[in-house]
């Protein structure tokens, strides 16, 4: 079966008219826009997209409607539908009937007495739903990218409906233009939802073009820890991971001091200049968030007792904790994002930090033997300690067992990357875990705590 076809060129400039005062989409798959600012512009705020690639796109008239209610791969719903939204093979006291009795419609509109031929009857919710089950059924198993629909004559819509065109998903195919008094960037067309999920890249590109989070501190040494930590580093190894590893959405900086702080003015006072720090560093990507992607979240600020405050085995020791999250409009709860700690890490100096991968994601990352020695210590710890926080994450018999696999996975990727000299009880302790040999586990914990020094 032979179809009409058109296709718009890469480069082109498209319009949508967004609700007033909506900065983000709600959706972007059956996304309308126009040729005609102007039409665009009657719908709402105009927003200029333009193409990233050439759109192949099905013509929709009442001719080629006709051969898709021949097609059989088409449900008979989705057929019903369309003939009521087009037009086709019906006539206008039908179309009118349906709105009434179908769609509960209570709007007075012409031609409930009209034998004619149909012609295009516009509802909004309805339109969303026939299209959907358009794309699904039809133009997205033959690689359309959408349709595009020319202007029609209709009773319905004072005489003329203007043209449409219709995106099955935007994303791949549209970039928003930001207004010239902006500056020229491009934004995404992300869904709010989808700008949550891809915080932590959006938070590494954006880093990337600050030094805050890397440049010398007299009274500092920053460095990101925790999971980000390990999935940024095995990603700059190009190292496959375990999809434990790869799930880590939020970040861990360590603010470690040079010296033991033995007064709590001294806390307070670092703890101040550490709060000034992210707070400016994360006040600036909401605002690159709100300018780029159309969202600007709140930011909520919790300062934590910390729950581990000496870690035997490496001697760190935590001061004060400041834990960040960001809350988006219309989603109530917060998202967890970063972690801030003031603590003194004995021996920890700036020639600790790998300076390559720390200038490639914009923050501060360990060289591999640190890296590596810090995850061992935490799960190794678990296993020794009298702590309750750090002993709930012990990946064998801990009420959060789930963190301490975590770790264990973490620790398992890290031994594999080339470079590294992990000792033969580290591999041993790491096999134990994941065999689930617990006594075996707790005897070679001890034994790499005794040398956790030296690895």
């Amino acid at each position: 079966m032979i179809f009409t076809e058109t296709v718009i060129p890469k480069g082109a400039r498209l319009y949508k008219g967004l609700m007033h005062g909506i900065r983000m989409v709600k959706r972007t798959t059956n996304f309308f826009v126009s040729k005609n600012p102007r039409v665009a512009s009657a719908y709402g705020r105009l927003a200029t997209y333009e193409t990233t690639k050439p759109l192949r796109l099905f013509v929709l008239t009442h001719r080629t409607v006709m051969k898709i209610l021949q097609d059989p791969k088409v449900t008979r719903s989705t057929k019903i539908m369309l003939r009521f939204a087009i037009g086709t093979k019906t006539t206008r006291a039908r179309q009118v009937k349906a709105y009434r009795v179908v769609l509960g419609g209570r709007e007075r509109v012409p031609g409930a007495k009209n034998t004619r031929p149909g012609q295009r009857f516009s509802v909004s919710e309805f339109d969303e739903q026939v299209f959907t089950k358009l794309s699904r059924e039809f133009l997205v198993p033959r690689k359309y990218d959408g349709f595009f629909s020319p202007t029609k004559q209709t009773i319905f819509h004072g005489g003329k409906f203007h043209s449409e065109i219709m995106l099955c998903d935007a994303r791949k195919s549209l970039v928003h233009l930001l207004p010239k008094k902006l500056g020229a960037p491009v934004r995404s067309v992300l869904t709010r939802s989808e700008i949550i999920r891809a915080l932590p890249a959006l938070f590494v590109e954006y880093s990337k073009k600050q030094q805050r989070l890397t440049r010398p501190y007299g009274g500092f040494v920053i460095y990101l820890g925790g999971g980000m930590a390990v999935k940024l580093y095995l990603e700059a190894r190009a190292m496959r991971a375990p999809s434990k590893v790869l799930r880590t959405t939020d970040f861990d900086f360590t603010f470690s001091v040079p010296r033991h702080i033995r007064s709590k003015i001294g806390v307070r006072l670092r703890t101040d200049v550490m709060r000034k720090i992210m707070t400016t560093h994360l006040a600036g990507f909401t605002a690159w968030l709100g300018k780029y992607y159309g969202v600007r979240p709140q930011i909520i600020v919790k300062d934590l007792v910390p729950p581990v405050s000496l870690l035997p085995s490496t001697g760190k020791r935590v001061y004060h904790v400041i834990s960040y999250a960001l809350r988006f409009p219309g989603i109530a709860k917060p998202v967890d994002f970063v972690d801030t700690t003031l603590a003194h890490v004995p021996g920890l100096t700036r020639e600790h930090i790998n300076y390559a991968y720390t200038k490639q994601f914009g923050m501060p990352i360990e060289r591999l033997k640190y890296l590596s020695k810090g995850v061992l210590a935490v799960l190794a710890g678990s296993f020794a300690t009298k702590d309750p926080a750090l002993k709930s994450r012990n990946p064998l018999v801990g009420n959060r067992a789930e963190k301490g696999l975590k770790d264990a996975a973490r620790l398992a990727t890290l031994i594999k990357v080339r470079g590294s000299r992990p000792s033969t009880t580290v591999r041993t302790f790491v096999r134990n875990i994941q065999t689930g040999k617990v006594r075996d586990a707790f005897r070679h914990a001890r034994q790499v705590l005794k040398n956790i020094k030296r690895y």
